[in-house]
């Protein structure tokens, strides 16, 4: 009432402001996963968070561990192992920010992703077909070797049968199918035959080698000799008129498909 101004300023006691929520920036070691790889996943924070957990994370065609940190809540990492038999390539792992809050409550928002990797966690496998699985005397036949994918290093090496043939000519124009020629052994008879890949021996163009052999279905084999016999005919082997007349018989055994060349002195004739 006396009409004195106040003198200077007054402050009050000190505050903090904190609306910045945290975010979050995710890295991988390993972007290429093939069959027995890991990758440690690295999840920096702007600021020191708590709250975060596996619940929080996302992961494409695989699984990851509970997060950790070494330095107070900023850095966690954790270890991503991919799902075996899996081929894919658009992948991501996903945080949900709001799961995590800072030391001013302040939780994130939205979610943050990784850069894309890659998953070929399936080894190649391969199918075998045959044209003729019964083969006999002066045949071959071609194998047909199918890869489920484009593989490299397939070789003649790679395979084996069962003793009563060779394989030759191993082709390919596309890297998944193969094809050779089965040449069956001289004066065999087996009912019970098979060809084999080691798959091992091949790799995907992730580095996958196969693990399971392939195996064809069964295949005979028939060229034992073929036997011929000739009506046993005068103690001189030659065959006069009357013996002519009375007829002479050839007859033996021999398999589908053979050749049979009988060769007789001029003027002969072979009546079948």
């Amino acid at each position: 009432s006396a009409g004195n101004a106040g003198l200077s300023t007054t402050d009050t006691a000190n505050y903090t402001v904190d609306t910045v929520e945290p975010t979050v920036s995710i890295s991988m070691d390993d972007t290429a996963l093939e069959v027995g790889d890991t990758s440690t996943v690295t999840f920096t924070f702007s600021e020191v968070v708590t709250g975060f957990a596996a619940a929080d994370v996302t992961v494409a065609n695989g699984s990851i561990t509970d997060p950790t940190s070494d330095d107070g809540g900023i850095t966690y990492t954790a270890t991503y192992t991919p799902t075996d038999n899996v081929t894919d390539t658009s992948n991501v792992i996903t945080v949900d920010n709001t799961g995590v809050t800072d030391s001013a409550g302040n939780a994130g928002l939205s979610t943050t992703d990784t850069a894309n990797y890659t998953v070929d966690t399936a080894e190649p496998t391969v199918s075998i077909s045959m044209a003729d699985t019964a083969l006999v005397t002066g045949e071959t036949t071609t194998v047909t070797f199918e890869f489920s994918e484009e593989v490299s290093g397939f070789t003649l090496d790679d395979i084996s049968e069962d003793g009563t043939g060779s394989l030759s000519s191993l082709a390919t124009t596309d890297s998944i199918i193969y094809t050779a020629t089965y040449t069956p052994t001289a004066s065999s008879t087996n009912a019970t035959n098979v060809i084999t890949v080691n798959t091992s021996g091949v790799t995907d163009a992730a580095g996958n080698a196969g693990v399971v052999d392939g195996t064809s279905s069964n295949f005979t084999v028939d060229t034992s000799a073929t036997a011929i016999t000739v009506d046993a005919v005068a103690t001189n082997d030659i065959v006069n008129a009357s013996e002519a007349a009375g007829g002479v018989y050839i007859s033996g055994e021999g398999n589908v498909g053979d050749l049979i060349t009988l060769s007789f002195e001029s003027g002969s004739t072979l009546t079948t």
